[in-house]
């Protein structure tokens, strides 16, 4: 009897430690959280939240199902990405000065938006930057040249052609997420996270697959399209074509004759800037989809799906350069109202679990290593433009929840673009998301330059 109370009263006591260890963590969980939650307060009205999970419904799902119980969220995202086929990004940015490649074109696309998630709606202050430029090598070279003052042993002949598309603006983003009913198919799933193959060589293998009939299987469809309204203060629209030739940066070595056609609100080119303030509007539709099943987890990212730039009153130039005549510039300049197609861009993400290939990976690796290869995916994505497309293929790791405070996996990429041989490196973390991709360890020497960041907050 004496034996059995002190049982009790020992299981008691830890009892009791544990619920206050947990008392205090949620105590400085809140202490952390107050200001943010202060801040939120001053910009959206807090209301109680009315979906209430029971006890035997949070047991009931597992951590792969969405979490409808943070109303709140504020992220801040960083999207930077850049390619130029001439020569290197900030080589180019630098005046040209650099070594100069064999490709064509550039593009680089900026966008910065911090935003407030109330459920399923989003606002977001967006500042967005967007250059594209169709360049021929030749062109390109002829500037190289001039740039850098080089001297050439015979004259060269330029095919001179030139189309730019460059906006930049800054406004709303709203976003409303539709979520497509849960599957709740009851299908079995690979339980990858508790088993460790401990078999000899020549045993017959384990089975790894932890068959729940009765689990709640996250498979789902969410779709986010958002509505985007900026001003924009800066447009260069159109281009030039014609002929040029060059040898020396002398006055008299260099000329030719070529069409002007285009908008702007700072004239590069013929260097004649209308009077006045002029500011343009873009009304855009962007567009998020992503699917999510045991088997695959896809994503699409879609900029200017849908969109319209009305200028009124841009400043524009139709005329002709010539340096062969007594006439420099020929040719006006006005005021157009214009209605312009923002280029839109699009991003893709797709993995698939290893186990496809469990077979062969027991077969050909070592327990350990095959239980390393049970939270691989093969990873790929793809960046589509209207200047270049880019393909990355390899894979990402996924570790246990609850590794470095995060509640769900931590995601961790490697992938490669074989064709401008471009290694892309990505985390996703439950607060904190990175990407960075280059050509080489010096970013300064890179013809593609890719950098992302997220911070997220959820109450």
């Amino acid at each position: 009897m004496l034996s059995h109370r002190r049982t009790s009263s020992a299981t008691s006591l830890k009892q009791s430690q544990a619920l206050f260890k947990q008392l205090r963590l949620c105590a400085k969980r809140l202490i952390i959280r107050l200001p943010l939650i202060a801040l939120l307060a001053t910009s959206l009205p807090l209301q109680a939240s009315e979906s209430v999970v029971s006890s035997q419904d949070s047991q009931d799902k597992t951590d792969h199902t969405l979490n409808y119980t943070l109303d709140y969220t504020l992220d801040y995202t960083l999207e930077h990405f850049s390619y130029a086929g001439p020569m290197a990004v900030m080589q180019l940015a630098n005046d040209w000065n650099g070594k100069l490649k064999s490709g064509k074109d550039a593009i680089s696309f900026i966008q910065s938006e911090i935003s407030a998630r109330y459920k399923n709606f989003t606002l977001g202050y967006l500042v967005r930057k967007s250059h594209q430029f169709k360049i021929g090598n030749d062109l390109a070279r002829g500037f190289y040249y001039y740039n850098n003052d080089i001297t050439l042993a015979e004259q060269m002949q330029i095919n001179a052609k030139m189309q730019s598309k460059v906006y930049a603006g800054k406004g709303l983003r709203l976003t409303h997420t539709f979520h497509l009913p849960y599957l709740d198919t009851h299908l079995p799933y690979l339980d990858t996270h508790h088993k460790a193959d401990t078999r000899l060589h020549g045993q017959p293998p384990y089975s790894y697959v932890d068959t729940h009939l009765n689990d709640y299987v996250d498979t789902h469809l969410k779709i986010t399209p958002g509505i985007v309204v900026l001003r924009l203060d800066e447009i260069i629209w159109g281009g030039f074509d014609g002929s040029l030739f060059y040898s020396s940066p002398d006055e008299d070595d260099w000329g030719g004759t070529i069409d002007l056609d285009y908008g702007y609100t700072k004239d590069f080119i013929a260097r004649r800037p209308l009077e006045g303030e002029h500011l343009g509007w873009l009304y855009g539709l962007d567009l998020d989809v992503e699917w999510s099943s045991p088997w695959l987890e896809a994503r699409y990212s879609g900029i200017n799906v849908f969109s319209r730039i009305y200028w009124k009153g841009m400043p524009r130039t139709t005329a002709k350069i010539s340096t062969e005549s007594a006439f420099y510039l020929i040719g006006p300049e006005y005021f157009d109202d214009a209605v312009l197609n923002a280029p839109a861009l699009h991003f893709l993400e797709a993995s698939t679990p290893l186990t496809f290939a469990d077979s062969a990976l027991k077969a050909f690796l070592v327990p350990d290593l095959y239980a390393i290869s049970q939270n691989m995916h093969l990873f790929s994505s793809a960046q589509i433009t209207p200047i270049r497309s880019f393909y990355y293929h390899g894979f990402q790791y996924r570790t246990k929840p609850g590794v470095w405070g995060s509640e769900s996996p931590i995601k961790l990429g490697l992938q490669h673009d074989f064709s401008t041989r471009t290694t892309k490196l990505s985390m996703q973390h439950e607060y904190v998301s990175m990407e960075f991709a280059s050509q080489t360890m010096d970013v300064s020497k890179s013809q593609q330059v890719v950098l992302k960041l997220g911070l997220h907050v959820s109450f």
